[in-house]
């Protein structure tokens, strides 16, 4: 096993003296200069107090957005109102997941804001859920017409058991996305009316 580290190369440059009769700010800029020669960039003009106020601004920007997707994180988590984006979410979730109502979904999302780890979680069964009738029973009941043909249920792709060896799980994790894989792939044929070669 190797563990990520942080190498750090450090360069020393020659020493660099105040000049007789040189002020503070052209001793300043010059080692600047030196400094930004040897990195191989371009000096800025900024005065000290120009970068406090740059950097003042930038944190101020940056409060701001953070606040304001707070404040979308929050209106996606509300029950009240659903936004649209997570009205977007949910129907793309839906559309792989169609035996998941809708509710369980939304409420998922809300709490995780990634269709992924939704996904993730209700595949594995840690967001619990009663599914809604599939379209086979509704084909099955004596409901007049035929419907139009929907995609097959939701695969059980969660492992019954946790193996116990790094191979095992390696091999059962193949598996499953085998299987997630050709379902994905038997669900886009039939939604667009491809030939399966």
């Amino acid at each position: 096993m190797w563990n990520p580290y942080t190498a750090f190369h450090i360069h020393l440059l020659p020493v660099v003296e105040r000049a007789d009769k040189e002020s503070s700010e052209d001793f300043a800029n010059r080692t600047q200069k030196i400094i930004a020669d040897f990195l191989k960039i371009e000096a800025t003009e900024y005065s000290n107090n120009e970068l406090r106020e740059l950097v003042a601004a930038r944190d101020a920007e940056q409060n701001r957005i953070s606040t304001s997707s707070g404040t979308v994180r929050n209106r996606l988590a509300s029950p009240t109102s659903i936004h649209p984006d997570l009205q977007r979410m949910a129907a793309q979730v839906k559309e792989i997941l169609p035996a998941v109502p809708l509710s369980v979904i939304t409420k998922d999302l809300g709490r995780t804001q990634s269709i992924d780890v939704t996904l993730t979680n209700i595949l594995e069964g840690i967001v619990p859920y009663t599914p809604e009738e599939t379209c086979e029973q509704a084909r099955e009941s004596p409901a007049g017409p035929s419907q139009p043909l929907c995609p097959p249920p939701p695969l059980r792709t969660a492992a019954a058991t946790f193996p116990r060896t790094a191979h095992d799980r390696q091999l059962s994790y193949q598996e499953r996305k085998a299987q997630l894989i050709e379902a994905a792939r038997r669900r886009y044929i039939e939604k667009h009316g491809l030939k399966n070669c």
